[in-house]
């Protein structure tokens, strides 16, 4: 099957039935996921945009310089940590000359998630005075 003959639909209170029915008549063999949410389109942008903010308003860090891509990692990071209770999840690089810091992806979170994520940012920012754009603060 190619990815033009796929369907994906969201489920709402008024498709319910019909998405039933359409799974009862495929063909046997085909594949039915049911899942929640993925971070949205937006989430994306309000995450990203409060990256930026964070590197503007702090481009250095416990004495490193700290750009977007660095920052993004430190929030992740962070939020897990604030939220799991885990601790850090470090590796041995191949080279063995150091140890890496393995984390989630941001772009594999549920839509719940990835709002803990958003407010865990805007909490941090506040509490260290960085500015928040409009367009990230929705």
């Amino acid at each position: 099957m190619s990815a033009s003959e796929r369907r994906r639909y969201v489920l709402t209170e008024s498709n319910g039935q019909w998405l039933g029915s359409l799974v009862a008549t495929s063909p046997v063999g085909h594949v039915v996921t049911i899942a929640p949410p993925s971070r949205s389109l937006d989430q994306n942008a309000i995450f990203h945009a409060i990256v930026d903010d964070f590197a503007r308003a702090l481009p250095e860090y416990e004495g490193v310089p700290m750009d977007a891509e660095s920052w993004k990692s430190v929030l992740i990071v962070s939020h897990a940590i604030a939220t799991s209770g885990g601790g850090l999840r470090l590796v041995r690089d191949l080279e063995g000359q150091g140890l890496v810091q393995v984390r989630e992806s941001s772009a594999r979170m549920l839509k719940a998630r990835a709002t803990s994520l958003i407010d865990y940012c805007i909490a941090e920012a506040a509490k260290r005075g960085i500015p928040i754009r409009d367009g990230a603060n929705t």
